[in-house]
């Protein structure tokens, strides 16, 4: 029995997404557990959306279809796919190659996948208000490039003329960042009595309370499951006194008990629908012919449809809900199974992976099928889809009769595993491996395992292995992924480890110097930057580079301190990798972005990047990579004017870590952290320890802060230990022709510059020549400003200093705002009175509340805001005010209101 009228207990999500109904451009995902309303939800959505006029375009992912290319967003689309023809040429070639209604020929596989996301963009979107409303069911089961697709779609929402709604099951994985959450939780006790009350009216007592207490609060099992208590034999499942069987099991029981009272005929093509890749009538109506010997019709459906089985559209089939596929295809005979994947296989003779599919899944082992799954993962491949190739070639492996075979299959899939990101799929493919001709299993293993490898604790003997294996495996065509791995282990603690694997890695890179990813190791010399920066920027100049290729060598660039490039390239390299589901790779891309915003003073930029990045490290399971992200966060909770310890984040992660991850380069970039916050707080000596030994152990991170380690020196009287550096400094600009040293040697040189040089050298820095970084050049206007004052030169240092609190507001709040104000009002900042009529209405209310005597965290409960909201607000009310202190609002509190 279907559930009539509103939906109980949605009343929130509801509201929400009637608001996203009504249009302006919007996207929500809905998670939740299975059975728990979000299909019902999505109708809801998509009948409002009716109701308004606005077309409604639907698809459901399916878990059968996971490995075919574009399968979902064909579906999705095939209502507007009569506007392909308007399509810019690019867009539309790979829109109909990717649907297999154009040729294929001379497409580049990197750019597809984001050709076709544009693609898709153009046909959704609408001039005006009005347009399509998009609803998508179990995206987490949409093949790879289609749900990176609507990935794609929901994060534009904004600027589109559709709105999109989607759900998805809790505990896939499944993420989509950047869009709203609502999180479908278990109905409340009263709520699910009242829903049980409403569809199943005059229950017995018994069955009433078996129902409750099965369901947990999940509303299609309250639906659903009294009509199975009811009915016997007793199912094990619901059967009082017998152990609850997993949510998802007893509603596929009580889905199965509905298909069971189905004639033959119809519940042969409900098999069918639910063993086929693909949701068309035609096929299952042609397959069925096959199974049954005679041509099936349309009308041998409507049982199913009568039944809430099944809808249909047009040629367009679909589940009411998506367990119920998993239940016919649960309660499936083998036989029946065989025979309805044959039949559905010859029915999809032209589609080669669809074919290869349903071969795969009527025999045990045949090397034909293998090698026909085998061939279609390449052709994944190509067109720069590694997550389907993956699945193709690891049902290859499966279904191999020759061992050797299967083992070149499971290395192959697990290179894959290891683009992807997908430890456990790694992990499974290795285990299949029984041949291993070149030692290249190892290496595959590292790389999925960066983090639980110690090679500080290796042998000579073990070391001279391992060595002749990465060299063993670049003589067979690996010499990239060794590079990389060599890379990796380059970072280790041990001094015996890292000299050696730099000393293969060098030889490698002499023997393939094409190879990018030898340009990281080389760039871990700061003497070379020069050189590794015009040989990156020259490969970079080519058009037919992989996403992935391009990271490396935008990468590479960036270690030699070119983080103008990275700022510039890394994002789109990123977005390219995630849209052909190279999730570490991208990770990756992101970590080394968040670090170029950093190091050029883009504080906002950074923190946004660095959240992200750590996210997706962390999914990935590559910890070596999300400690980078994690340390950019720290170093900006250190400078932000917070009260108490400047790290929390540091000190969480440091207690998480995997033994082995915190390597020197992090132990180095912690320090640059470290400093970062204490120079604003008055600890010049601390920050002049940390980054002088930093230059001890020879890091090139300690070039990031060059500039910090002047300023400690001077403020610390240590310019001795300056000396030293800065004649290293200006030696490696004149070698490596760097723009970041050139600044971090500017900075130097204004801060120790004498009396009579000191103002050129500023003004150069500032406006004649300025520093990239409007942080190092807020810094630097605070420093001289302060020199200025204590020379009585007040009107020129209060300039100065002004022009400081002007770059300062521009960051957001930081420790340095107390530094300039206190600076400001001893060279004579005069107040503003009447300023409280420049505040906005929220600033006015924060300004009152804070006056009162309330703490951030009290105006932050009582306006219902974030405690970093309120900072920001008073730090804008502060410089309004011209007011340095909390205790000065008290005076101002009454003009503000």
């Amino acid at each position: 029995m279907a559930p009539t009228g509103e939906l109980l207990g949605r009343a929130d999500v509801l509201g929400r997404l009637d608001a996203l109904v009504g249009g302006g451009g919007s996207a929500v995902v809905l998670v939740g557990e299975p059975g728990i309303g979000k299909t019902a939800v999505l109708e809801r959505v998509a009948r409002r959306a009716g109701d308004r006029g606005r077309p409604v375009l639907r698809v459901t992912g399916s878990e059968s279809e996971t490995a075919l290319p574009y399968a979902a967003l064909h579906h999705l689309l095939a209502g507007v796919l009569d506007g392909v023809d308007a399509l810019p040429g690019p867009q539309r070639t790979a829109v109909l190659a990717a649907f297999g209604m154009g040729p294929e020929a001379g497409l580049d596989a990197s750019r597809t996948a984001f050709l076709v996301s544009l693609a898709a963009f153009a046909l959704l979107d609408a001039p005006a208000a009005g347009g399509p409303v998009v609803v998508v069911d179990d995206a987490q089961w949409l093949d790879p490039d289609s749900l990176a697709a609507v990935h794609f779609l929901a994060r534009r929402t904004p600027t589109a003329g559709f709105d999109l709604a989607l759900a998805v099951r809790a505990g896939t994985g499944a993420t989509f960042e950047d869009v709203d959450e609502l999180v479908l939780d278990a109905l409340s006790v009263p709520t699910a009595e009242a829903l049980l009350d409403r569809v199943h009216p005059g229950l017995g007592p018994g069955v009433r309370a078996r129902a409750l207490e099965l369901a947990e609060g999940n509303p299609l099992a309250l639906v659903e499951l009294p009509a199975a208590i009811e009915q016997g034999p007793p199912d094990p499942a619901v059967a009082p006194g017998r152990p609850s069987a997993p949510l998802t099991r007893r509603l596929e029981r009580a889905f199965a008990r509905q298909v069971a009272v189905l004639p033959p005929i119809p519940a042969s093509l409900v098999l069918l629908i639910a063993a086929n890749t693909g949701g068309s009538v035609t096929e299952a109506l042609r397959a069925g012919a096959e199974v049954l010997g005679a041509a099936p019709g349309l009308d041998d459906l409507h049982p199913a449809v009568a039944l809430g089985i099944l809808d249909v559209e047009g040629d367009v089939v679909r589940f009411r809900h998506p367990l119920i596929r998993s239940a016919v295809l649960a309660q499936a005979g083998a036989p029946a199974l065989r025979a309805a994947h044959t039949a559905l296989a010859h029915v999809l003779a032209h589609d080669p992976e669809r074919r290869a599919w349903h071969r795969s899944e009527v025999v045990a082992a045949d090397e034909q099928v293998a090698d026909e799954l085998e061939t279609v993962a390449g052709a994944a491949v190509a067109r720069g889809a590694p997550q389907v190739a993956l699945v193709l070639l690891e049902r290859a492996v499966d279904r191999a009769e020759d061992p050797a075979a299967a083992s070149r299959r499971a290395i192959r899939a697990a290179e894959l595993a290891v683009e992807v990101g997908d430890r456990d799929a790694g992990d499974r493919l290795l285990a299949k491996v029984s041949v291993d001709d070149d030692g290249w299993t190892e290496v595959l293993h590292l790389l999925l395992h960066q983090d639980d490898w110690a090679p500080e604790g290796w042998s000579d003997e073990r070391l001279t292995d391992f060595v002749a294996n990465v060299r063993r495996a670049a003589e067979h065509g690996r010499a990239a992924p060794v590079l990389r791995v060599l890379h990796r282990l380059s970072y280790s603690s041990s001094p015996t480890v890292r000299a050696t694997v730099l000393a293969a890695a060098r030889t490698i890179f002499a023997e393939h110097p094409d190879e990018p990813m030898g340009l990281q190791t080389f760039s871990q010399e700061p003497r070379n930057a020069g050189v590794v920066v015009a040989a990156a920027v020259r490969a970079l100049a080519r058009d037919d580079l992989e996403p992935e290729t391009r990271r490396v060598l935008v990468t590479a660039a960036t270690r030699a301190f070119d983080h103008e490039l990275g700022a510039a390239e890394l994002p789109a390299v990123a977005e390219a990798l995630l849209a052909q589901g190279r999730r570490g790779a991208a990770a990756q891309a992101l970590v080394s972005l968040a670090w170029c915003h950093l190091l050029l003073g883009r504080l906002a930029e950074a923190e946004t990047t660095a959240l992200r990045a750590e996210a997706l490290a962390r999914e990935t399971h590559q910890y070596f990579w999300a400690l980078g992200p994690v340390i950019v966060l720290a170093w900006l909770d250190g400078v932000r004017p917070e009260p108490g310890d400047p790290h929390p984040r540091l000190h969480r992660v440091l207690a998480e870590l995997p033994a082995g991850s915190l390597t020197p380069f992090h132990r180095a970039m912690f320090a640059v952290a470290r400093a970062a916050s204490d120079l604003p707080r008055g600890r010049a000596g601390e920050a002049a320890d940390a980054l002088g030994e930093l230059f001890d152990v020879g890091s090139h991170v300690a070039w990031w802060s060059f500039a910090d380690r002047a300023e400690a020196c001077l403020r610390s009287d240590r310019l001795d230990e300056l000396a030293p550096g800065l004649t290293a400094l200006e030696d490696l600009v004149a070698t490596t022709g760097s723009p970041y040293l050139a600044d971090q040697l500017a900075y130097a040189h204004a801060l120790l510059a004498d009396d009579a040089g000191a103002d050129a050298a500023v003004e150069r820095a500032l406006h004649t020549a300025p520093l990239a970084s409007p942080f190092l050049r807020a810094r630097l206007a605070l420093t001289h400003g302060i020199r200025l004052r204590r020379a009585r030169r007040v009107r020129d240092a209060r300039r100065l200093l002004a022009h400081a609190r002007e770059l300062f507001d521009a960051l957001g709040p930081t420790r340095w705002d107390a530094v300039v104000d206190r600076e400001l009002d001893a060279a004579g900042r005069p107040r503003r009175p009447g300023a409280a009529g420049a505040l906005t209405a929220q600033e006015r209310q924060v300004v009152v509340l804070a006056g009162r005597g309330l703490s951030n965290r009290g105006i932050a409960d009582h306006l219902l805001i974030s405690p970093r909201t309120v900072s920001t607000h008073l730090h804008r009310a502060f410089r309004k005010l011209g007011v340095t202190h909390r205790r000065e609002l008290l005076a101002d509190a009454g003009e503000a209101r």
